[in-house]
């Protein structure tokens, strides 16, 4: 009897050490994010769940030149949401959890929303990555915090360059270099709870690198290298001492002189690597 409830005893715990709390549910209309999907699952040993709508999406469906078409229509309409065949039988049981879809007209499909709201991501890490043949990852970024700002929105990437390296970065980091006028992470380090992130700006912004030093969500100290003098002293003085929330929704997608990037929005990017 003692030796059965021995064998019993470590049954359990086989089952419990084995059990796979990282999930990675994606939505693939045409197989790219699929791809991405299973290098993520295969690197972080997760379990791999695909958004499948009720009703399949056809060539014409896809047609974002034609306004009238499903997917058009569907994004038109902020209160869409596409069914979904099937569903996670146990999502609590997830402590990580990366939502992988394309991005479409700038942001996530609207069947990414119903996956949201059909599942119950409060007190999880959640991560999402997305491919794109031109777009940034911006607007669904800006989408999640302002739609689901209980959830914890722990890393965002673009992985149109799914290598393993940026694979590896994604996992460990929640961010990867690339991306429709991206940074490039140059040092992330931590000492005495300060965390400091350098990087290289884009080639669209005369400055050339942010330095930028954060603890327990307040920014301490921010350098913008090269631009113009004037006005990369006057935004790092600025944002010196408030919530990296807020500094970033304030600079977040200012464009300077014709283009869609600014030293301010090249430094909302650094911060957002601390939300």
């Amino acid at each position: 009897m003692k030796r059965l409830f021995i064998f019993a005893a470590l049954m359990i715990m086989c089952i419990s050490c084995n059990r796979n709390t990282t999930l990675v549910a994606y939505f693939s209309a045409t197989g790219t994010t699929k791809a991405v999907a299973e290098k993520i699952a295969a690197a972080s040993q997760a379990e791999l769940y695909e958004i499948t709508p009720e009703e399949a999406y056809t060539d014409a469906d896809l047609n974002w030149r034609d306004s009238l078409s499903r997917s058009s229509v569907e994004m038109a309409d902020p209160t869409s949401r596409p069914a979904i065949k099937g569903g996670i039988k146990n999502i609590d049981r997830y402590e990580t959890v990366y939502i992988g879809f394309p991005i479409w007209w700038y942001t996530a499909p609207t069947i990414i929303n119903t996956f949201i709201e059909q599942n119950n991501l409060l007190g999880k890490n959640v991560k999402f990555f997305a491919t794109s043949g031109s777009s940034d990852i911006d607007g669904a970024y800006k989408a999640f915090k302002k739609q689901y700002p209980q959830i914890n929105w722990s890393g965002a990437a673009l992985l149109n360059d799914s290598s393993a390296e940026n694979i590896k970065s994604f996992i460990s980091k929640g961010y990867v270099v690339g991306g429709a006028y991206g940074i490039k992470v140059l040092s992330d380090t931590v000492e005495d709870g300060v965390r400091t992130i350098s990087a290289q700006t884009c080639s669209d912004v005369c400055s050339e690198q942010i330095i930028v030093s954060v603890k327990d969500g307040i920014v301490l100290k921010a350098e913008i290298v090269g631009g113009c003098p004037g006005n990369t002293v006057g935004v790092t003085q600025l944002v010196k001492g408030m919530n990296v929330d807020e500094a970033v929704e304030r600079m977040e997608g200012i464009p300077c002189g014709g283009k869609k990037t600014s030293c301010p929005d090249q430094l909302s990017k650094v911060l957002r690597l601390f939300l």
